[in-house]
């Protein structure tokens, strides 16, 4: 067919990511796209796009332009590209990941190119199990904290594709340590303060110090705000309360930060890589 000629550049890699608009998230972005770019091909073209409206819109106030998935797949389509990897840089396979299943499955009926679309960290058992096992280990290691607790970001719907991986994540680290908890933002498991305390009341009642561990993609508005909110609430009541920073990166803990999450995503691109070349 005709049309197949103007398909003439080989293989794209889009960084599908929720985003921040946090001028230290815009770095670890940047530094995560550094990562990819040198553990693949040099022809290899790699680009990132943004989920949010929120974050896209506050960009497009202050005068700079960053991209959806729609906008950057519409224009790798018109550029021209063969093949197109869409890294789904996700924790959990819930709503931001089912969006992206829908953006890419439209794209595959109008466009001549081949996609394909990585799972987010938390998918698959036994990756999310060697994952939080060495996680928690490491954390445990660094850090003098008997308890800890992990907040993450959370789904709004209970109906949602997925949603079902917050109570897997939540069962699992209570496995792995009595004294983990897992709590929210927002949406699943929100966080109260009056459930941690009896938690950790429940289970020691003479130790009451607490690691948090934000689960967050980046250190954004969440972990400045949301975290420091916590941190403040809770100190009182509490012998100690820390939050993770300064482990294996320097600064808060975050996701992208993390060496083994940032292999788990760059091996999911690779493994997507080599399917679109059978």
């Amino acid at each position: 067919m005709e049309r197949f000629k103007y398909y003439n550049k080989e293989l794209a890699v889009l960084l599908a990511v929720y985003g921040s608009a946090a001028i230290d998230a815009q770095k670890q972005y940047q530094d995560f796209i550094d990562q990819v770019k040198s553990r693949l091909p040099k022809d290899v073209e790699v680009r990132m796009s943004f989920t949010s409206r929120d974050v896209l819109n506050k960009f497009d106030k202050e005068g700079n332009r960053y991209y959806s998935p729609v906008q950057q797949l519409a224009a790798l389509d018109r550029e021209g590209y063969k093949k197109v990897v869409v890294a789904s840089v996700n924790l959990f396979p819930a709503d931001e990941h089912t969006y992206l299943i829908d953006v890419v499955n439209g794209f595959k009926r109008i466009s001549y190119t081949k996609y394909e679309l990585t799972d987010p960290l938390f998918t698959k058992t036994n990756k999310t199990n060697k994952f939080l096992s060495r996680l928690d280990k490491e954390l445990r290691a660094h850090f003098d904290s008997r308890n800890i607790v992990y907040i993450a970001h959370g789904s709004p719907n209970l109906d949602a594709v997925g949603t079902e991986s917050f109570l897997y994540i939540r069962g699992y680290l209570n496995e792995l340590n009595h004294s983990n908890y897992f709590h929210c933002i927002d949406g699943v498991f929100p966080f109260r303060k009056e459930v941690i305390l009896q938690d950790i009341e429940e289970q020691n009642a003479v130790d009451k110090d607490v690691l948090f561990v934000p689960l967050f993609m980046v250190t954004g508005n969440h972990f400045k705000n949301d975290i420091h909110k916590i941190k403040e609430d809770l100190s009182i009541d509490l012998d100690s309360l820390t939050i993770a920073e300064n482990f294996q990166s320097e600064g808060g803990f975050a996701i992208l930060k993390y060496p083994r999450a940032i292999d788990y995503y760059i091996e999911q691109i690779q493994e997507a890589i080599e399917k679109l070349n059978w």
